[in-house]
């Protein structure tokens, strides 16, 4: 078949609703016709509707759903689409469950909708393997942010506590009404392709003393350079509170600051803790960024991070409102190992720049990890008179999930960096008494990483 004609037969196809495998077809070939004039605009018009979410700065796409029930796309899925979608849709819903027991049927009627090839059949992508119950109840979420469906809103929970409880007779209509009036832009939110973007400030209770930790040890200012920042909340970590376990004393912004940690670590030496912090300057990195400075922002973000915790909302909050008073934070939108190559160019005499991330690692593949650490060698062996380090809070390198016995652990990671060879030293963090992302810092376990280790 000649070129023009199957782009001929695609936008056919579209026009007469035929199949939502069709427009996943058209997005695939994109590439391939994008000089036929013939195509083009309808390639175009596909590929924005089912790629909107890598484009968070593009207008909504247009409703392609009709009152009736219609929808272009997914009229007739075939059993295994609509199989491979309910599994989607219930991916992790034991586990939202026990964080929001409230939501509970709602996660099983939504499973009942996919089963029965209702809406959801028709809206989700069957190949984006990134969709869970998390994400589909974020979109819900997200309509009750921004105001879209506000009606939504006393389902979820709040910074002053949980929501009201309601029986499922009640709950499920309110669902319901909202998946069949916004199914377009649930799509959009669901569909997109960008990871999660947890932004959780009480995450800096490791990665602070891991900051004091390389200041004792350089005696130079900081720059931060932060990979997968999201909003950018733990560029500012100094400008939080923090009281140790074992220390009668306030570090970091004791003064100012609203949002003050307690029992944030233990077994850091005084006299590390108590060196001076100067951060000369703060940069991050996110494929989807997020301004706190804008009360769109600031919603967005308390819905990506996902948290039925009214204290931990509570402290997000807190922490934006940090965040908005200072405006030296830049966050670029970008690829994070292309931007750190780039970033890692620039000459920063007399500081010690400082890599950090936040559980961003396990969302990297091998070979991303390996260009990751290959960056950060290449900057060293060309600047070898520069102090690089990096601080990670991250999943132990030998963890696997156990759905029979699921657990999270995390770990606190030093790695100083030079020319041969980096240290790397491994602190255990804790989860206690409902405070998490506490680290032990009085016993690390320290390994010599060669270019052959690196990455294990």
């Amino acid at each position: 078949m000649q070129r023009t004609q199957i782009l001929r037969t695609l936008m056919r196809g579209a026009a007469e609703q035929v199949d939502f495998q069709m427009a996943l077809v058209a997005r695939h070939i994109e590439g391939a016709f994008r000089g036929d004039q013939i195509g083009a605009k309808f390639l175009d018009t596909t590929a924005r509707a089912f790629t909107h979410a890598d484009r968070p700065d593009a207008a909504a796409p247009k409703d392609l759903s009709d009152r009736s029930g219609s929808l272009a796309g997914n009229r007739h899925p075939g059993n295994e689409v609509v199989e491979r979608i309910t599994h989607m849709v219930g991916r992790s819903r034991h586990q939202l469950a026990a964080e929001a027991p409230y939501l509970r049927e709602v996660l099983e009627r939504l499973v009942t909708d996919a089963k029965s090839r209702g809406i959801l059949t028709r809206i989700i992508d069957p190949e984006n393997s990134r969709i869970n119950s998390y994400r589909i109840i974020g979109g819900f979420r997200s309509l009750a942010a921004r105001g879209r469906a506000p009606e939504l809103a006393r389902f979820f929970p709040t910074a002053k506590g949980p929501p009201a409880h309601a029986p499922i007779e009640q709950m499920w209509p309110v669902f319901e009404d909202a998946l069949d009036r916004h199914r377009n832009e649930l799509a959009t939110y669901i569909n997109r392709r960008g990871v999660a973007q947890a932004n959780i400030p009480e995450r800096a209770c490791a990665l602070y003393p891991g900051l004091l930790h390389i200041t004792h040890k350089t005696g130079q200012p900081l720059t931060l350079l932060e990979t997968g920042s999201s909003g950018g909340l733990l560029l500012h970590m100094d400008r939080f509170g923090y009281a140790p376990s074992d220390i009668q004393h306030i570090y970091g912004n004791a003064e100012e600051s609203e949002l003050i940690f307690g029992n944030a670590w233990s077994g850091l030496p005084k006299n590390v803790a108590d060196t001076p912090l100067q951060i000369m300057e703060r940069r991050g990195c996110d494929l989807n960024p997020h301004d706190v400075t804008t009360p769109r922002g600031r919603a967005d973000l308390i819905v990506a991070t996902g948290s039925f915790d009214p204290p931990t909302i509570a402290q997000q909050e807190a922490a934006m409102r940090v965040a908005s008073k200072y405006q030296d934070v830049r966050i670029e939108r970008g690829d994070a190992i292309q931007w750190l190559r780039d970033s890692l160019t620039e000459p920063r005499p007399d500081t010690t720049t400082v890599v950090m991330s936040s559980m961003f690692h396990g969302f990297l593949s091998s070979q991303q990890r390996a260009d990751f650490d290959e960056v950060i060698r290449d900057a060293v062996r060309s600047a070898p008179e520069s102090n690089i380090a990096e601080v990670q809070l991250r999943r132990p390198s030998n963890w696997k999930f156990d759905p029979d016995n699921p657990t999270y652990p995390t770990e606190l990671a030093i790695i100083t960096h030079r020319p041969d060879a980096a240290t790397e030293e491994i602190f255990p963090v804790h989860d206690r008494d409902g405070e998490k992302y506490r680290p032990d810092m009085s016993k690390p376990s320290i390994r010599v990483l060669t270019p052959e280790t690196y990455g294990r």
